[in-house]
């Protein structure tokens, strides 16, 4: 894809983000059709972004500042808190449905929201903390419910995508304080890299399968990291140069519908009316919190 390269029209980027939802929203899909262990999964995913970011990073490095061992440590922090999301992420599709695995990861902006509570240097406004309580119940009520066709949920499968959300929260708070002073591209690979260490000592020590695996599993490995990791997290990078920042945070929040759609019609998993009852209440108290940022 040719993307404009000065001055394209809102409708144009709009568009194109909603193109990066749709290849983000493959992700769930294409680990479902994954016969490899979840953190098997992860490490070649993370792997693969890191050796296609490898060229970008080392273009970078010509023109800017080699990172400091300060930054390097907050890097490193970073690179664990996703392996674990990944993990967890990878490991909750297994184990409930993907309308649930998909809302409940996408509770990270509220767990951010949460940390910025608790600090006394921060002013969180009154409709943010009331997104929160709503969202916790919409939460309870997604948790209960359950799938009217295809794979039921099950607490421990919530429970991973919540732990998914939770270390992606603590991912992107490290990740933001490092990349005031960083290029992308440098901070991409190297944040990437450590992930894929630590995913494949994981699996190791797991004794879980790394290679050789069949070639079908190597295409599904290199579409997440392509298709899912790279060309939908790049767009959404792209597209904050021209809109506001919580309007890309508000369509990022379709990616569970389109997962769920998807869903439906490979593999036949229908949600039950209190989980899309559920999934709609957390979705609007996300964009609430979204337009918020907006507003202020």
């Amino acid at each position: 894809m040719r993307l404009p390269t000065s001055n394209p029209r809102s409708a144009t980027v709009r568009g194109i983000v909603l193109l990066a939802v749709l290849a983000t929203s493959f992700s769930s899909i294409l680990i479902r059709l994954s016969d490899a262990a979840p953190v098997v999964i992860a490490a070649w995913r993370m792997g693969l972004a890191a050796m296609m970011t490898l060229p970008l990073a080392v273009r970078a490095q010509r023109r800017e500042p080699t990172p400091t061992k300060p930054q390097r440590l907050t890097i490193v922090g970073a690179g664990v808190f996703l392996a674990l999301h990944f993990a967890a992420w990878n490991s909750s599709l297994t184990l409930t449905s993907v309308a649930h695995a998909t809302v409940l990861v996408s509770l990270h902006p509220l767990i951010v929201l949460i940390t910025e509570i608790v600090s006394p240097s921060r002013r969180v406004p009154a409709r943010k903390i009331a997104a929160i309580v709503v969202a916790v119940a919409g939460t309870a009520v997604l948790a209960s419910g359950g799938s009217i066709s295809g794979r039921e949920p099950t607490a421990v499968g919530d429970g991973l995508a919540v732990l998914g959300a939770i270390a992606v929260s603590g991912y992107m708070v490290l990740g933001a304080r490092v990349r005031r002073t960083i290029g992308t591209a440098q901070y991409t690979v190297r944040v990437y890299a450590v992930a894929a260490g630590i995913l494949t000592i994981w699996a190791g020590i797991g004794g879980m399968r790394i290679a050789p695996l069949p070639p079908m599993e190597f295409a599904i490995f290199a579409a997440l990291a392509l298709v899912c990791t790279l060309l939908g997290h790049s767009l959404f990078n792209w597209a904050f140069r021209y809109l506001p920042a919580s309007d890309v945070s508000v369509s990022i929040l379709l990616e569970p519908l389109f997962a769920s759609i998807m869903a439906l019609f490979l593999f036949d998993e229908l949600p039950g009316i209190r989980t899309i009852i559920g999934a709609v209440v957390v979705m609007i108290s996300l964009a609430v919190v979204a337009l918020s940022d907006r507003s202020r």
